[in-house]
């Protein structure tokens, strides 16, 4: 295990730095225009490597940078504190490499005092900002704030379903009063199958929400009463996401959103679920009416000048003429890379599937038939629901 992480480092080092610059100076760029635009903060997406458990730590590390989500929120399937010191300092070299940050792993922690020690020791090891903990014995937390403080590391809470230890948000409020260096990891997924709205739950915890976990869920009840739930794409489901994108820009909060599924079938190939992911999250921000992250009327939305293979040169004229009509069209209800004052969520909707096709047109090497009627059946909704405002 050892020499893989090594080896990938070696025979890609060239690559990460030369992209490495690229990320930098792209960073620059989009910071001044941010600060151009606006005062506001805007949140930051990454993704949860539990999304990636079917991956190994080299296809985790390679799906990850593939999609430009440098910010990583571990799990143990990739990064096993037990580990050799050399086996996981071998590891964070390659992320590094990558231009990928380790910023916070998921720790269940409070079951053996050896195992966390050693996650603790990780953290440290790793630059973590904080760990994401739900321990099931609530008189454990003095000792893992404890722990937490003498390693100079954050603890958040997380929660899952109502029946889980901090399932209800009494509970969490409870903690929150009790100890006020702990902060909060709202899965807002898991919150709405709990029974709760997402805005309100993050406006009740305030400033002590340090990330949210990004999935949607659906909630359904059979014959007998018994809940169903189901992950979905985003938007999909009955999280409220409007009323929390809403509160984000109010309140001003810049955490991270990471991209989460409990999905076995998201889980089996991420891909779609990350890509819609990362393109709702653009429009939402952008409905929201904070510093865009990407504005297409600035680089024709940043289309490749060489389409996949598998699309034909009629398709490829029919995509690149409908696609300037509908940024055509985007564009003119902007003003200073926000949206027009009248304009929310139909312009939410059709940003969205700019986002999936330039996404897809960028990511897939080849497509099939499927998805050749994907990209032209998304600019075909864009462009109706355009027609619409």
């Amino acid at each position: 295990m050892g020499k893989g992480p090594l080896k990938l480092m070696k025979n890609t080092e060239t690559n990460n730095e030369r992209r490495s610059l690229l990320r930098l100076i792209s960073a620059m760029i989009l910071g001044l225009v941010a600060v151009a635009a606006t005062d506001a903060q805007s949140p930051q997406l990454g993704i949860q490597a539990w999304t990636c458990r079917n991956l190994s730590f080299d296809e985790m590390v390679a799906f990850a940078d593939e999609h430009d989500l440098t910010r990583i929120q571990l799990y143990r399937a990739h990064i096993d504190p037990a580990d050799p010191a050399n086996i996981n300092v071998a590891k964070l070299g390659v992320m590094r490499a990558h231009g990928l940050e380790p910023y916070a792993m998921y720790a269940g922690m409070g079951r053996d005092d050896e195992e966390d020690r050693q996650m603790f020791a990780l953290a440290r090891q790793f630059g973590m900002k904080f760990l994401v903990v739900e321990p099931k014995d609530q008189s454990k937390w003095p000792q893992l704030l404890a722990a937490a403080k003498e390693h100079g590391v954050g603890l958040a809470v997380h929660n899952h379903d109502l029946d889980s230890p901090y399932g209800d948000p009494a509970t969490v409020h409870k903690l929150l009063k009790k100890y006020p260096e702990l902060k909060v990891c709202l899965d807002v997924g898991w919150v709405t199958a709990a029974g709760f709205d997402a805005e309100e739950i993050f406006r009740s915890y305030g400033d002590r929400v340090i990330d949210l976990h990004f999935k949607d869920k659906r909630v359904t009840f059979d014959a007998a009463g018994r809940k169903q739930l189901d992950d979905t794409l985003p938007g999909e489901g009955d999280v409220n996401f409007a009323g929390l994108f809403a509160a984000i820009r109010e309140t001003g909060w810049a955490g991270t959103m990471v991209i989460e599924t409990d999905s076995t079938e998201f889980a089996k190939d991420p891909k779609e679920l990350v890509q819609r992911s990362q393109a709702f999250f653009e429009a939402k921000l952008n409905s929201a009416g904070m510093p865009v992250t990407f504005d297409y009327s600035r680089d024709a939305g940043n289309l490749p000048a060489r389409f996949p293979l598998g699309i034909s040169d009629g398709d490829t004229n029919e995509v690149r003429a409908k696609w300037g009509d509908l940024v055509g069209q985007v564009s003119a209800l902007r003003k200073d890379g926000r949206w027009a004052d009248d304009v929310t969520d139909p312009l939410a909707d059709i940003e969205m599937y700019l986002g999936q096709v330039r996404r897809t047109l960028r990511y897939e090497s080849e497509l099939n038939g499927a998805l050749v009627a994907l990209v032209k059946s998304s600019l075909n909704e864009g462009l109706r629901r355009a027609e619409m405002l």
